[in-house]
């Protein structure tokens, strides 16, 4: 990273040009040791994972490193630690340093905010939302999307703005409904108490 920052003073451009450091979705404990880390599949204690009420926390599943950061779940999954990315993006005197949002957004939403830093025009039928206003600090002119979903191998996911979270389950034929923004382990299901939402977001999945 120190490389590419060098050059891009030595040409002059630093000042203009955006950098952004993503990842893939969601972390994954690829080295395995008994009695230290367990994987996907079990826990420390050899207790399975069945990815509907347990699932891989790092405490439970070993990771030294906790690169869930105390979510659930590992990739391909549709907890949050398995979807879940590091975002930082650096614009020398246009973002501010150190700054922080909580503005939710999913990586299609990059080439309409590469566009929208451009000023180009983004072809017709893409699904992103540009989310450059958030990086400027311009929060007035953000838009929102009613939801972001996603895949995995268990069935799909919907997170609206205000932090509700949809869970299918393929397995079970099932729904689960988590509210974020108080439940970051995803740890209380809340689909018995709100069936009326769970009903209108299932909706907005099909």
């Amino acid at each position: 990273m120190g490389i590419i920052l060098d050059e891009l003073e030595r040409l002059g451009i630093d000042d203009r040009t955006m950098i952004i450091f993503c990842s893939d979705n969601g972390h994954e404990v690829y080295a395995l040791q008994e009695g230290r880390t367990s994987g996907r599949r079990a826990d420390l204690n050899e207790e399975p994972f069945d990815e509907i009420t347990t699932k891989f926390y790092s405490e439970t599943g070993g990771d030294v490193f906790n690169g869930n950061d105390g979510m659930g779940g590992l990739k391909w999954s549709s907890w949050e630690g398995g979807t879940r990315i590091p975002y930082i993006v650096r614009l020398p005197e246009r973002i501010s340093p150190g700054s922080v949002s909580n503005h939710r957004i999913a990586n299609y939403d990059l080439m309409p905010t590469l566009a929208d830093f451009i000023g180009a025009e983004l072809p017709e039928g893409k699904d992103g939302v540009s989310f450059l206003p958030t990086l400027l600090e311009e929060y007035e002119m953000q838009q929102n999307r009613e939801w972001i979903v996603y895949a995995s191998r268990l069935g799909p996911a919907l997170v609206t703005p205000d932090g509700w979270k949809l869970r299918y389950v393929n397995s079970t034929d099932s729904f689960q409904l988590y509210q974020l923004n108080d439940d970051y382990r995803e740890e209380n299901d809340l689909s018995p108490d709100h069936p009326d939402l769970v009903f209108r977001l299932s909706e907005w999945d099909a």
